[in-house]
């Protein structure tokens, strides 16, 4: 079997949509992936192959269908889902558990809630929310601890067929409530953030370098576009320049994608020959300069798709191992799905690996089409017409989505 993270992706799929139509809960999956590991394990000592990986495939879709339920299981009593139509002004205290946005009029912070003031008493409280700021500031960061005051609402949800469902953009994001305040000063942070060290020392520093060589040399316009080119940042491009890129059908360059992954690995390995490293060391260093750019790019999942799929291909390549895209596609597939289940309906996510799973089928029936022809001029006009078909596929690959 040369791909069986596919079967595994499969299956796990399986498992997250059987949850979400099903109302069996968490435990009845985790026995039956327990019992079917189990089983598995005594038709591999036993030598049934057959019977073995049927129970193995079982025991993937109830994974899937656990995790799943045990993200979208009914909240406890104290989750600030609960207080979030109770229509009075409540003070919340809580962690900021990722990097702020900070756009040009506004600013948003993902805060794990602690605890809140509730009618005169406080309550120990859990659960996500965004609060946001009526105003650019980069007065918070990453794992400071805040305290600040409104009103908890409800995301609101799409009422006509086909409108942008907010309540439910958040809800993948496990983000349940929203606050929205007037500007940074209704917000005392408590403690400063101690984030990781790996991000503290050089995620942060290198993004920040990276920001600020494109706005000394650039005007701010350009600078936020270029920013975007590199990382996927556009929280600082004006409404009228990124409605000009969606218009033309040119938006997804504004996106960090796989394309942002293979050029790194392309010029980390050019800079790294330079010094005749041995060859694990060389893919040692492409290993960490992929991890290090999805850090830059915020792990977006198109990032994160393309850094998985890019890793597991250079170990592969230390264990000497050849390369099987389509296994790797899947690895990555399973990597997010395992530890956000619903990612599994954010439209992102899906064009994604809508259009990666389509290349890695189709582009090599294309490649065997056209002959590789002799003289450099023809072989130029190869190269530029199998980016065209590449392009065409991926757009095909999408339309079902």
């Amino acid at each position: 079997m040369r791909t069986p993270a596919l079967y595994a992706l499969i299956f796990f799929v399986g498992g997250i949509l059987l949850a979400t139509n099903t109302a069996l809960p968490a435990m009845v999956y985790f026995g039956v992936a327990v019992l079917a590991s189990a089983l598995a394990i005594i038709c591999f000592i036993l030598e049934k192959a057959t019977t073995s990986r049927a129970v193995i495939c079982l025991a993937v879709l109830a994974t899937g269908a656990f995790l799943t339920e045990l993200q979208s299981a009914e909240f406890p009593s104290n989750h600030i889902s609960r207080f979030a139509s109770a229509d009075q002004i409540m003070t919340v205290t809580g962690i900021v558990v990722s990097e702020p946005d900070i756009r040009p009029t506004k600013t948003y912070l993902t805060v794990q809630v602690d605890s809140l003031q509730y009618r005169d008493r406080a309550i120990a409280s859990c659960g996500n929310l965004r609060l946001q700021i009526q105003a650019p500031t980069s007065a918070f960061g990453y794992r400071d601890r805040i305290k600040f005051t409104g009103y908890v609402n409800q995301p609101f949800s799409g009422r006509n067929p086909g409108a942008f469902d907010y309540r439910r953009y958040l809800a993948i994001r496990q983000i349940s409530a929203t606050v929205t305040v007037p500007s940074a000063n209704r917000i005392t942070q408590l403690q400063s953030g101690a984030s990781e060290p790996f991000v503290r020392s050089i995620v942060t520093p290198v993004r920040d370098y990276i920001s600020s060589v494109f706005e000394r040399f650039l005007p701010s316009e350009q600078a936020a576009v270029m920013k975007g080119f590199l990382i996927g940042d556009v929280r600082n491009i004006s409404s009228e320049v990124y409605q000009r890129f969606k218009n033309t059908g040119t938006l997804h360059v504004l996106a960090a994608s796989g394309a942002n992954v293979a050029y790194v690995v392309a010029t980390l390995l050019l800079f790294i020959r330079l010094f005749r490293l041995p060859r694990q060391y060389r893919i040692y260093l492409l290993i960490a300069g992929v991890v290090i750019f999805s850090f830059l790019a915020y792990n977006q999942p198109s990032v994160v798709r393309a850094a998985v799929m890019a890793i597991v291909t250079l170990i592969g390549m230390a264990l000497y191992r050849d390369t099987n895209w389509l296994n790797n596609i899947s690895v990555a597939g399973l990597v997010i799905l395992v530890f956000r289940p619903l990612y599994l309906f954010d439209l992102g996510f899906q064009l994604s690996f809508g259009a990666a799973f389509a290349l890695i089928l189709f582009m090599p029936v294309c490649e065997k089409w056209m002959p590789r022809p002799k003289g450099f001029p023809r072989k130029i006009a190869r190269y530029f017409l199998m980016i065209f078909y590449g392009s065409i596929i991926a757009q095909l690959g999408v339309v079902p989505i």
